[in-house]
């Protein structure tokens, strides 16, 4: 018997009992003690956690929990796994955080180079968050572009307007439901974030000239790529009832400066496209936030109270 065969075979065996020695191990296999001792060494050294005890009871035992047999994982499917567990290895207060860990370096330790250069341009370039959504139409195409740093000429929906942009997309993120794409606009020379619900057609453009080298731009560090005049800053006070809810806020809470007296401050750079998003954060906190700039924001919360004063001041009450 070749020595992975048994090795596979041994692995069987072993969860299958609650105790062993080496001579029961060596005689079911049919071979001395010293290679079955040899063949445990090599499954400790692949992560089998067997422990032995000494005595007259002694012998070995898996330490508290079962191994799963070899399982033979495509590339792709090690590759999809490995980036599916990403959410999960994010979040550090989950209950398996140790074990998640533990078991994505086993299956990275085995996956070839390029693969694993491959997984790293993927981490690069999508960035999900649970639970997700059903991706749009044109997902694969504009991700594909943004692996491949290819410029991508779509049909977006801009309010009541239909325009065209050829766009080289950095990457694409989900956030409460909905798809994101930054991208640098070759149409209007600046960057934007595009909610990929708007986007009714996608297409590669290799016609276009030279495109802008973003191997070292990330889907979260883009940011910082846009030039400062591109940007508006967003200045939000919160009173300390609404600083501690702010806290809590997955986006918010990495901005939020406290005050002595538990009152709070965030002080933003935005592209013009986030407003409404930010807009959308800030409208939950009700009363115990308020803007300070910009003034487009400023108004945009206004005409939202108006809206919902007018609704109630002509509701009909029963």
């Amino acid at each position: 018997m070749a020595k992975i065969e048994r090795l596979e075979k041994l692995l069987l065996s072993i969860n299958s009992k609650k105790k062993f020695t080496l001579k029961e191990l060596a005689d079911e296999f049919n071979v001395s003690t010293r290679t079955i001792q040899r063949d445990l060494l090599t499954l400790i050294d692949r992560g089998l956690p067997i422990v032995s005890e000494y005595g007259p009871n002694g012998g070995y035992f898996l330490e508290n929990r079962r191994i799963l047999p070899p399982i033979g994982f495509t590339e792709l499917e090690a590759f999809h796994f490995l980036y599916a567990s990403q959410p999960f290895l994010e979040k550090p207060i989950l209950p398996f955080q140790k074990e998640a860990e533990s078991g994505y370096k086993k299956l990275l330790q085995f996956l070839p180079e390029e693969a694993k250069h491959q997984l790293n341009e993927l981490e690069k370039r999508l960035w999900i968050e649970l639970p997700l959504s059903t991706p749009p139409y044109f997902f694969k195409t504009i991700l594909d572009a943004a692996l491949a740093q290819k410029i991508v000429t779509v049909q977006y929906q801009l309010d009541k307007e239909t325009v065209y942009y050829n766009i080289q997309p950095i990457g694409i993120y989900n956030e409460n439901g909905k798809w994101h794409c930054p991208a640098f606009s070759y149409s209007t020379n600046a960057f934007h974030v595009l909610d990929l619900f708007f986007v009714k057609k996608a297409a590669l453009n290799d016609e276009t000239g030279d495109v802008k080298d973003f191997s070292n731009v990330t889907i979260k560090n883009w940011f910082h790529t846009a030039p400062s005049n591109e940007k508006v800053l967003l200045k939000v006070h919160f009173t300390p009832k609404g600083a501690e809810a702010c806290q809590h806020h997955k986006r918010l809470h990495h901005f939020l400066q406290i005050h002595q007296d538990g009152s709070g401050t965030i002080e933003i750079e935005l592209l013009p496209g986030e407003l409404k998003r930010f807009a959308d954060y800030i409208w939950t906190f009700g009363k115990e936030a308020y803007i300070v700039s910009p003034m487009e924001l400023v108004n945009e919360m206004k005409e939202r109270i108006q809206t919902i004063s007018d609704l109630y001041s002509t509701a009909v009450h029963l």
